[in-house]
């Protein structure tokens, strides 16, 4: 099995497909077409970062700590997702267009950007770690492998995800959409997703790209796009994810607060009220009265 049907028989199952449906509210439909469009974007990101040699000892380094990670239930894998994790894996993949990129894809795949977020959350872990493994075993390093996985630049694509998507019938409505966004024609789909996907998706999105203004920017607690590293507000997560224990949980980003959330201009941070002191009643005790000694007279005898 090469590293495309590794990835994808994982990615594509249904397992995977009907817990990212579960958990974020969407179609199984809408799920596999955003991953057939995200997922090609996600490892261009990371072959332009592994293009230099700072940038590839930094993938390799985050591929070698999620290779550790438990993907044989993928079920629990994905419902215990860290959203913080995944909002700075996102950041450094989609870099400055992350913003307008989940705006896109959410327009493409017919979803809330709420519900969008909240799948690319607990896919892009997952992606991780499966890339991790697989770069454990091989010689070639993370470049070769996201190469073969892209295509290597070949025009047909063949052997490479996107020949996958496009042609082998893994997932009609993954191959379907990304046809459409490169064209229509699988014979362009080589490894040019960075200028016919990407470009073809942000200019598709319009006016809607900063309706939501600065989504993974609100994510990560910031209010600019190049805030890779950056940790979650804590208000904003306690928020979103209702405060439970698993804040961390993936699983737990509901898309319709997200949604309303994301689908704002304005971006509305619900502010806890502060509890109300209450004043302790401090009762004084009043001041013990002396009782005036008595004068006891002696009794003559």
């Amino acid at each position: 099995m090469n590293y495309t049907d590794t990835l994808l028989s994982t990615i594509l199952a249904n397992d995977t497909v009907s817990t990212l449906s579960k958990n974020s509210g969407a179609k199984k439909s809408q799920v596999e077409s955003l991953i057939g469009a995200a997922l090609p974007l996600m490892l261009e990101g990371m072959q332009k970062n592994a293009s230099t040699k700072k940038g590839e000892q930094a993938l390799t380094q985050a591929l070698s700590d999620h290779a550790k990670d438990d993907t044989a239930d993928v079920k629990a894998f994905l419902s215990g997702a860290d959203a913080k994790d995944s909002a700075k894996i996102l950041q450094h993949v989609f870099g400055e267009n992350a913003n307008r990129t989940v705006s896109a894809l959410s327009k493409k795949a017919g979803l809330e950007k709420g519900q969008t977020m909240s799948i690319l959350i607990q896919l892009a872990p997952l992606v991780l770690a499966l890339l991790g493994q697989q770069n454990q075993g091989s010689s070639g390093g993370i470049g070769s492998i996201l190469g073969s996985l892209l295509g290597s630049g070949s025009g047909s694509g063949s052997g490479s995800l996107i020949g996958s998507l496009l042609g082998s019938g893994t997932s009609d409505a993954a191959g379907s959409l990304l046809g459409n966004l490169l064209g229509g024609g699988s014979n362009n789909a080589g490894s040019s997703l960075g200028g016919a996907l990407l470009g073809s998706l942000l200019s598709d999105s319009g006016d809607d790209d900063n309706s939501g203004g600065d989504l993974l920017g609100s994510l990560l607690g910031s209010g600019s796009s190049n805030t890779s590293g950056s940790s979650l507000g804590g208000e904003l997560l306690g928020s979103l994810l209702g405060g439970n224990s698993n804040s961390g949980s993936a699983a737990s980003l509901g898309g319709a607060l997200l949604g309303s959330l994301f689908g704002d201009d304005s971006q509305k941070s619900t502010k806890s009220s502060p509890a109300k002191k209450s004043s302790a009643s401090g009762t004084k005790r009043a001041p013990a009265k002396k009782s005036p000694a008595k004068t006891t007279a002696k009794k003559k005898g």
